[in-house]
């Protein structure tokens, strides 16, 4: 950070420096000079929408709502078909605040295009948080199912023995 401080970044226009430096500074939590920095990359690229995503990311972590959103719409319009739009929606989501179910409706739609299970485990988690267990135990069966071994595997069985569905720490 203290070369990377000394730098006309400016003057620089190679994206994947520029990228790697903005890396540096998300790194030490400087989010708003990552987003300076990732812009000038954004703005050298001949396709954007992984750093626009990026740009919506470290805006959410800059506590830049607005910012945030903007990007997303940006995102959108140049990743139509890219299932990491409900990602990136549900982060926006969950950074406003709003309702569960919201959430769960963003979740379910990415699921429904892509079965991951880190996200798949994080459906149940929301399941468990809203009181739906049937829900939570059925996607619950359906990672250990799927993935068979595995962090979000283990985590789902321990959610699905859990019983109450009283969740720690739920997104």
């Amino acid at each position: 950070v203290k070369i990377c401080n000394t730098i006309d970044w400016s003057m620089v226009r190679s994206v994947r420096m520029l990228s790697l430096v903005s890396s540096v500074y998300e790194h030490v939590q400087q989010y708003d000079t990552a987003i300076d920095i990732l812009l000038m990359a954004y703005e050298e690229a001949p396709a954007g929408r992984r750093y626009l995503y990026k740009l919506s990311e470290l805006s959410l972590a800059a506590g830049k709502i607005r910012d945030a959103e903007s990007y997303y719409r940006s995102y959108l319009q140049e990743a139509t078909d890219d299932n990491s739009r409900y990602i990136l929606r549900y982060k926006i989501a969950e950074a406003k605040g709003e309702s569960l179910d919201k959430r769960i409706t963003i979740l379910e739609a990415y699921k429904r295009t892509e079965f991951d299970e880190e996200w798949s485990y994080r459906l149940a988690l929301l399941y468990a948080k809203a009181k739906q267990p049937a829900k939570c135990v059925a996607l619950c069966d359906e990672i250990i199912l799927w993935f068979g071994v595995g962090p979000y595997v283990d985590k789902a069985i321990e959610l699905k023995k859990a019983g109450t569905f009283t969740v720690i720490g739920a997104p």
